[in-house]
């Protein structure tokens, strides 16, 4: 008993205020078996993360490549294949009939090959018509891939989207003062059949991206089924010249 009466608590007990752990021991860690297994959540969350954005990315090019394969198949266009897996520099392919299926040329590639165009004089009047279509066909693209990032929110304009080589091509066939303007106008006009035909668009879309690739056999199938006439077979211009 102490001096005021209250009895001393004895050697040993009383109250211990340190913390502890549930086990008991208040200095102890993680066991080596519960550090594994949070390594290992950790690393399933992380590879989780990755495939996630991986499918986003590859449903944000296959809502590209599939306004490609919508603007080829109206103009008829055959075409041999759909592609959205990776190919490094996170660009995928709409395959025309006389092209080659095999690794795309790198942007500077592209860009210079359309500038080397504008080198070779004024476009023929009787090569114009075709010429313009294939710059609707490549504006396509930018507008089809702008349209499907902005249903999730995001706010990409479609001039941002189009392939490489299409401001280059448009200075040569409206000249340079022109080709903005000109690129807005085919914008305009591939945002009109995207929205004449989105359920199509949609379609091809979602299954291009679940799959990865397409033939061309079968994406000319599914646009005709959902209602898209198929213009007639023309051989691509890239090809023939």
């Amino acid at each position: 008993m102490n001096e005021h009466g209250a009895a001393a608590p004895e050697e040993g007990g009383g109250d211990d205020r340190r913390a502890s752990t549930p086990g008991g021991d208040s200095r102890a860690g993680p066991s080596a078996s519960s550090s594994l297994e949070i390594r290992a959540a950790l690393a399933e969350t992380w590879r989780r993360r990755r495939r996630q954005a991986e499918l986003k990315s590859r449903a944000a090019l296959a809502g590209h490549e599939a306004g490609h394969g919508l603007l080829a198949h109206v103009c008829g266009w055959r075409i041999q294949l759909l592609d959205v897996t990776p190919l490094g520099d996170e660009r995928g392919l709409c395959v025309l009939d006389g092209e080659s299926p095999g690794p795309p040329l790198s942007t500077q590639a592209r860009i210079a090959a359309a500038e080397w165009l504008a080198t070779q004089g004024p476009v023929p009047d009787a090569e114009r018509g075709q010429w313009l279509t294939l710059l609707e066909y490549l504006v396509a693209g930018g507008v089809a891939g702008a349209h499907y990032l902005a249903a999730l929110g995001h706010g990409e304009a479609w001039r941002d989207l189009v392939d490489a080589e299409t401001p280059a091509l448009a200075a040569w066939l409206y000249g340079a003062a022109d080709a903005e303007a000109a690129l807005a106008w085919h914008s305009a006009r591939a945002g009109d059949l995207l929205e004449r035909h989105a359920v199509a668009w949609s379609g091809l879309q979602q299954m291009l991206a679940a799959e990865g690739e397409l033939a061309g056999g079968l994406v000319h199938e599914l646009l005709e089924r959902a209602g898209v006439p198929f213009g007639g077979y023309r051989a691509h211009l890239w090809a023939a010249a």
